[in-house]
C-alpha cells in the first residue's frame, strides 16, 4: 500500500509579551494537531516572540517569512497559523489580506489551525476571515472608544461620539444626546480597566487612571508591568499616579487548610471551567506564571465533571502562588503574614 505523501509546512507562531495569553507551545501543539489530521509535517519554524501584531516594522520572523516565500527560497507548500489574530492584528485590515495574497500568489497559501472556516477562497470562508480581521484590529481601538464616550459622561458633558467604530448616539435611531442628571461626587472619576490581555493591559496604561488585574502574582510584577509602560509610553505619560488594584480573595478562621482550600473550586472554575478548551484566557494566563502543567490538568480534570477535591494536589501549587497567610497577633491591632505556606 503506497503511503501518502505529507505536505512540507511552515508554522508562523507569534506573542505579544511574557504574559501573551496565547502561548507559543500551545500554538505550536494546536498546530501539529492540526498538521497531523491533514496530511502536513511542520519543516520550517518563524516565532515572533514578545511581538504586538499591529506593525510589521517590529515583526523579524514574519518579514523573514515572507522573504522566503517571495523570493521562491521556501522549503514548504503552506502556511500553518494558530489564527487569524496570530497573523496579525493590523489596524488596516488590508495589510494582513495583503501578505497574505503574497504568499498565496507564491503558491504558499496560509491555513488557520484554529479558526472554524477553511481558508478555501468560498464565500463563507472569505467573509468569516474579513470578519475575523475586523475583529481583531478593532477590539482595542472599541475599547478606548467606550473609556473616551465613559469619561464623557462621568463629567457631566453629554455623551455624544463620532467614530470609525462606534456612533452614539446611532445617526439613524430614536436616541439623542444624554448627559448625567447628577452631578458626581468627585469632579473628576477615575476609569480602571478589568483587562487581561496584554494589548489591553497597555491600552490601560496608555488610557487610564487604573488596573484591576485577576490572579495577579506579586512574584511576577515585573511581566506583568511591561504592557502598563508600553501604553504610558506611547501616550507620553508616566504611571507614578497609575494604580494597580488587584483583586484578593480573604477567608477568616482559625484552619489554616480550610481557608486555603476554599480558594480551590474558584481556581477551579476560572483555570478549569472558563471558556473552552482552545479559548481560555485565565489558563493562558497562570500558564504565562510557569504553572502550564498544572493549568492543563486542572482544565482537563475540570471539563471531564472531576470533583474539585479528586485532584487538590494539582491545584496546591497555584493557591501557593497568590496565598499568603496571616496571623492575627493576639492583644494587638495589627498582623504579621508570615511565609507563603504549601496548600
Amino acid at each position: 500500500m503506497e503511503t501518502k505523501r505529507l505536505v512540507p509546512a511552515a508554522q508562523y507562531v507569534r506573542m505579544s509579551t511574557e504574559d501573551q495569553q496565547y502561548s507559543i507551545a500551545n500554538q505550536e501543539a494546536a498546530i501539529q494537531t492540526y498538521a497531523k489530521s491533514h496530511g502536513y509535517v511542520v519543516a520550517s519554524t518563524y516565532a515572533d516572540a514578545g511581538k504586538s501584531g499591529i506593525e510589521i516594522k517590529h515583526r523579524k520572523e514574519l518579514r523573514r517569512l515572507l522573504h522566503d516565500v517571495t523570493s521562491g527560497q521556501a522549503q514548504y507548500e503552506t502556511i500553518l497559523v494558530y489564527d487569524v489574530s496570530r497573523f496579525g492584528r493590523f489596524q488596516d485590515v488590508d495589510e494582513a489580506a495583503h501578505y497574505e495574497f503574497l504568499c498565496k500568489s507564491a503558491g504558499v497559501p496560509v491555513r488557520y489551525c484554529a479558526e472554524q472556516f477553511d481558508n478555501d477562497r468560498s464565500l463563507a470562508s472569505s467573509m468569516m476571515k474579513a470578519l475575523k480581521r475586523t475583529m481583531a484590529a478593532e477590539y482595542s481601538r472599541e475599547l478606548g472608544i467606550k473609556v473616551s464616550a465613559g469619561q464623557r459622561r462621568l463629567a457631566h458633558q453629554k455623551v455624544e461620539f463620532h467614530g470609525e467604530t462606534l456612533e452614539l448616539p446611532l445617526p439613524d435611531g430614536p436616541g439623542k444626546v444624554l448627559k448625567l442628571t447628577i452631578r458626581p461626587a468627585q469632579e473628576r472619576i477615575p476609569i480602571y480597566l478589568a483587562v487581561l490581555g496584554p494589548k489591553n493591559v497597555a491600552l490601560a496604561g496608555e488610557i487610564a487612571d487604573g488596573w484591576l488585574p485577576v490572579f495577579f502574582s506579586p512574584e511576577h510584577t515585573a511581566a506583568l508591568r511591561a504592557p502598563l509602560e508600553e501604553g504610558a509610553a506611547r501616550a507620553g505619560r508616566s504611571l507614578d499616579d497609575f494604580r494597580i488594584c488587584p483583586s484578593v480573595n480573604v477567608m477568616i478562621g482559625d484552619d489554616v487548610d480550610v481557608a486555603r482550600n476554599a480558594m480551590r473550586p474558584m481556581l477551579a472554575l476560572y483555570v478549569g471551567g472558563m471558556g473552552s478548551l482552545e479559548q481560555n484566557f485565565y489558563n493562558r494566563l497562570v500558564s504565562s506564571y510557569g504553572f502550564e502543567r498544572e493549568a492543563q490538568q486542572v482544565q482537563e480534570l475540570y471539563l471531564a465533571g472531576r470533583n474539585v477535591q479528586e485532584f487538590p494536589r494539582t491545584i496546591s501549587r497555584l493557591i501557593e502562588m497568590r496565598t499568603r497567610e496571616y496571623m492575627a497577633l493576639p492583644h494587638a491591632d495589627s498582623a504579621r503574614s508570615s511565609d507563603t505556606v504549601p496548600a
